[in-house]
């Protein structure tokens, strides 16, 4: 019994033992494996932050191309964005002039390019810069066109001189128009004014207001040419005058201050392309105050009527070209007539803008009058709430991209960022809480605040500058 007892304890000892060897240590495995747990969570941390942080700065952070143009010397960049310049120059020429046409040697352009480090503004910005290149390669368009027709734009032939260019082929001021060419071929000038008068048109009191509200009428080719000698037109051949319209007065701002009354004779000119169809272009000619001049004056909106109009202009004389087309993509060949027709429908349409364009203006001006006389309404503090108004009353509507100032008992003025005053609303504190804590309102930057402060001193100092303007109420 006991050598059996005694041989049982010893294989039971043998097998404890077996198994402390043989069976890992709990403690330490449990140990080691919280180990690795808290390792792989802290890498796993690790990693989310790190992805946090990256997605965090992608946004701040330049693309490959931005990130290269960063390492490439100054004369490089501008090296490249001049050659994309005119890259866009000859293409855009080249759609708007005939394949016929030789481009200049050399092309000078204004260049506006308006700045600044708020990349929210980059994309109106971006559209302004590319309006107004635009709008001077299309007024270069035209005059290369014109050029290549034997006249030059801004100026009418003289057949007396047989020459584009002479002392007779520009108006003798800013209030002339051309009203024809006397028996000789020489262009004649007359003052707007006089001309409206002896016409017996009823608008011309318009003229003459303290600021001229642009008119526009339109003349017949048969009316510019009735005086003119056979044996002197003939020097004209192939240039061929279709109709005119004449408008005026446009008020352009004067460098020291003040504005300058000008006319502007806008002659659809009639030329013949290689295959016979009928070609038009539009040749507009006034006398401009130094130091503007007519490309840039249309492409920086100077006078935004002005440029509206001529806008308008060459839309209808576009919406001609495209029925010419049409007609001859159907296998019909419009007559001359028809196409003379066209164009004098697109005169009057052209000519009748700046009458529905006023219409509407006085349809808004008598509404904002009877608002006006609503003692509610807080228009009449309006320029005094924005001198007095401090900088974090001041804020940018990230909708209407309108200057916002907040005044007391809860007025509201809305602004363009030059100073000139749109309207005038009461709102609910609740309200303005609410655009302010969802960020349609936010406070001007500095910059924007300084270029407001300026302009709406100098809106004070302007003479007939209205209270209300033409804008619709941001909502």
């Amino acid at each position: 019994m006991t050598g059996r007892h005694s041989h049982s304890d010893s294989d039971r000892t043998r097998k404890v033992e077996s198994e402390g060897r043989s069976a890992p240590d709990t403690s330490t495995s449990r140990s080691n494996v919280e180990q690795n747990n808290s390792a792989n969570h802290s890498h796993t941390i690790e990693g989310k932050q790190r992805s946090q942080r990256e997605r965090a700065s992608s946004s701040h952070r330049p693309n490959r191309a931005a990130k290269a143009n960063r390492f490439r010397k100054p004369s490089d960049r501008a090296a490249g964005i001049y050659r994309g310049i005119a890259s866009w120059i000859e293409d855009h020429l080249a759609q708007k002039l005939p394949p016929e046409t030789e481009l200049p040697g050399s092309i000078t352009l204004n260049f506006r390019i308006p700045f600044s480090r708020d990349r929210r503004e980059w994309k109106r910005a971006e559209r302004e810069f590319r309006c107004s290149i635009e709008d001077q390669l299309d007024a270069l368009s035209d005059q290369l066109s014109t050029d290549e027709l034997g006249y030059r734009d801004g100026h009418i032939y003289c057949a007396l001189c047989a020459s584009p260019i002479c002392e007779h082929s520009t108006p003798e001021n800013s209030r002339s128009i051309f009203v024809g060419y006397s028996p000789t071929g020489v262009p004649t000038w007359r003052d707007f004014g006089s001309w409206l008068l002896d016409q017996g048109d009823d608008r011309l009191d318009r003229l003459y207001a303290t600021r001229p509200i642009p008119l526009a009428r339109r003349v017949d080719a048969e009316t510019l040419t009735t005086q003119l000698l056979p044996e002197f037109g003939k020097t004209m051949v192939p240039l061929q005058i279709a109709g005119a319209v004449v408008a005026g007065y446009f008020s352009v701002p004067e460098p020291e201050g003040g504005f300058t009354a000008m006319a502007i004779s806008a002659i659809a000119m009639e030329h013949r392309t290689t295959s016979g169809a009928p070609q038009y272009s539009m040749n507009l000619v006034g006398h401009l105050p130094p130091p503007h001049h007519l490309p840039t004056l249309l492409a920086e909106r100077v006078v935004p009527t002005l440029s509206d109009w001529v806008s308008k202009l060459r839309h209808e004389l576009s919406l001609v070209h495209d029925r010419i087309h049409a007609c001859r993509a159907e296998g019909r060949r419009p007559t001359l007539g028809e196409s003379r027709a066209l164009v004098e429908k697109s005169l009057d349409n052209s000519a009748n803008y700046l009458e529905k364009r006023l219409r509407r203006r006085q349809g808004r001006t008598n509404h904002a009058e009877e608002r006006s006389r609503d003692p509610e309404r807080p228009t009449a503090c309006a320029h005094s709430d924005a001198q007095s108004a401090r900088d974090d009353d001041l804020f940018l509507d990230r909708k209407s991209k309108t200057v916002i100032v907040k005044g007391p008992h809860n007025r509201i003025h809305v602004f363009r960022d030059d100073g000139t005053h749109i309207t005038s609303i009461l709102y609910t504190g609740e309200t303005i809480r609410d655009r302010i804590a969802s960020r349609r309102w936010i406070l001007l930057n500095p910059e924007l605040r300084r270029s407001f402060r300026d302009g709406l001193g100098e809106r004070r100092q302007l003479p007939g500058t209205s209270e209300e303007s033409d804008f619709t109420q941001p909502t």
